[in-house]
């Protein structure tokens, strides 16, 4: 069974912006966009395959050879997409002020 995925709106302004920053790298953005496609495609088949980020809800993939992360949770019927964050920036930056 292959799961729906939702990219949320804050990830999808990390992905367009990361997108737009590869674009300037003019070898490596078509790499970026397939990469990340080819990370959304392993999450839907099996979302329970990754490990977890911290031992909490989120799971982590990371995205072979560049600096990024998808995290993201799986619900009962979807997979939810939370941050596409660079492995550089704050960990956790994208967690609730509940969830801290």
């Amino acid at each position: 069974m292959t799961w729906p995925v939702h990219v949320l709106a804050d990830a999808a302004t990390e992905l367009e912006a990361a997108v737009r920053w590869y674009e300037h790298q003019a070898p490596l953005r078509h790499g970026f966009v397939d990469a990340i496609d080819s990370a959304l495609y392993a999450i839907a088949e099996a979302p329970s395959r990754y490990p977890r980020w911290r031992g909490g809800q989120y799971r982590q993939l990371k995205v072979p050879r560049f600096p990024y992360l998808v995290i993201y949770v799986v619900r009962r019927t979807r997979v939810d997409v939370i941050a596409v964050a660079h492995t550089r920036r704050r960990p956790g930056y994208w967690l609730t002020d509940r969830e801290r």
